[in-house]
């Protein structure tokens, strides 16, 4: 079982758990910091204290910084903005509330970690890992690199999440991430990813191919030729450095007012990179064109398009830095206008 040693007050105490799992909590708000690797710390600012066979510790509710050590752990953060650290792999970690920092441990095996409420940041090196979010806007940073394979778990929860591949060395071929996907998908160099409740994907160095699903989306490739592909719902593409693909399709459809808002955006479109248009067929129109703001771009595109559309027609408009691609195609209805 699981016993529980508050604090030692005060002078130079010895807090030994014996045989089984034991865990020390801190209590009240006082910023806690306690490492399960270091045999004789001050973690309560009441003297040096030396910790024997503990393997668990419940954090204060202020800003703790808890480590764990070679054996499986059990770190939670509780209240307050947390920095939780695995070592050994097979721990659990849980921020609770505040906005924490939870770090897989670099065997990266079997570790789980959640976050609990609040806004929180994930490391973790490619392995046997579960990350879940909970509540808030949460950050996953998962490092891939050559050898590391396995699947890795990341829940968002609620909120609107992010998972960040552009940290550590890519494989050439780069990651393929679909956000539609339910359930484990090879993204490459025999890694599996199970992903579920995020909304904004973020790529590496390689050539990535990285699809949104049928909810807002923020794509962003960075370094590589990458092909973004937004699909339904309000999407941000961005391709980053490299000569990006931005791929359309009729039926990716969303209600469209003058103000913009609901309405797919490419953000730094440049020299050699390219929209693709995957359901186009033969003899299609492709027109360019830029305006000043949304309104006046939406008011041009409406009278350029023929109604009721007999053919289909594409319509690439920038406003500042941002594009915007619309279609009109005999599919779309009496309106006869859609943005993709």
């Amino acid at each position: 079982g699981i016993s529980t040693d508050q604090g030692g007050g005060a002078g130079d105490d010895v807090i030994d758990g014996g045989e089984g799992f034991d865990t020390i909590a801190l209590v009240g708000d006082r910023d806690g910091r306690i490492d399960l690797s270091v045999a004789i710390q001050d973690f309560s600012n009441y003297g040096l204290d030396t910790l024997i066979s503990i393997e668990g510790v419940i954090g204060s509710d202020g800003r703790d910084s808890l480590a764990g050590n070679a054996a499986e752990n059990y770190l939670a953060g509780k209240g307050g903005s947390d920095f939780l650290y695995a070592v050994g792999g097979g721990d659990v970690l849980d921020g609770g509330e505040g906005d924490d920092f939870l770090r897989a441990s670099k065997v990266g095996s079997g570790d789980y970690m959640s976050g609990g409420a609040g806004a929180d940041t994930f490391f973790t090196m490619w392995g046997a890992v579960t990350l879940d979010g909970g509540d808030g806007a949460d950050l996953f940073y998962v490092l891939r690199a050559p050898g590391m394979i396995g699947t890795t778990v990341v829940n968002g929860g609620a909120g609107t999440d992010t998972l960040d591949l552009s940290s550590g060395y890519i494989p050439i071929g780069g990651a393929m991430v679909d956000l539609s996907i339910i359930g484990p998908q090879d993204i490459g160099a025999g890694q599996v990813l199970d992903i579920s409740g995020v909304e904004n994907l973020v790529g590496g160095p390689g050539n990535d191919l990285l699809k949104g699903d049928v909810g807002a989306n923020l794509i962003e490739g960075r370094e590589g030729a990458d092909t973004l592909i937004g699909g339904q719902g309000r999407d941000q593409l961005i391709g980053g450095t490299g000569i990006d693909t931005f791929v359309f399709a009729v039926g990716d459809s969303t209600t469209i007012d003058v103000t913009g808002s609901g309405v797919d955006v490419i953000s730094d479109f440049q020299a050699g990179d390219e929209l693709r248009f995957s359901d186009a067929p033969a003899g299609f129109s492709y027109v360019e064109g830029s305006a000043g703001s949304f309104a006046s771009a939406l008011a041009t595109v409406n009278s350029m398009l023929t109604y009721p559309s007999t053919f289909h027609e594409y319509i690439a408009f920038q406003v500042d830095a941002d594009v915007y691609v619309f279609s009109g195609h005999p599919d779309a209805g009496g309106a006869g206008l859609e943005n993709v």
